[in-house]
């Protein structure tokens, strides 16, 4: 396994545990129910899906150099999330708040890996902090 796809499995892995927080937070403002699961799960799935276009639509346009890829890329995100979170809350309100949840998961995953991990905020060898910049190894 290259090391890009390590990377993008880490991003999906920590995005499943963001929904698995979601739920949590969801169980002690709404109780149990289902309608905000069946929502999260939705919106997780369909940012799964659109992380996938986008890094599909990115490889078209580095690879092969046509920059059309990257706009039709995101219009193409764009129309799938309209059409998902109008369907959810025409369900229900309480579904569609699950899946605009459930759409911030691949999104909550990358702040966390980026920004709040411990490995961009340690010491570097010289005694000098990590730039917010530097990319972490591993």
């Amino acid at each position: 396994m290259d090391e890009f796809a390590k990377f993008k499995n880490r991003i999906l892995l920590y995005g499943l545990v963001a929904a698995g927080i979601f739920e949590l937070i969801s169980l002690i403002f709404l109780g149990p129910g289902t309608r905000f699961v069946y929502g999260l799960l939705i919106g997780t799935c369909v940012a799964v899906v659109n992380f996938n276009i986008m890094i599909f639509c990115a490889k078209r346009v580095l690879e092969k150099g046509k920059p059309y890829w990257s706009t039709l890329g995101y219009v193409i995100r764009f129309l799938i999330y309209g059409v998902v979170l109008y369907m959810t809350f025409r369900s229900s309100y309480i579904v569609g708040i699950g899946c605009g949840a459930g759409f911030l998961t691949i999104q909550t995953s990358i702040f966390y890996i980026h920004i709040l991990s411990p490995k961009i905020f340690r010491k570097k060898k010289d005694g000098e902090t990590a730039d917010i910049n530097d990319q972490p190894k591993g």
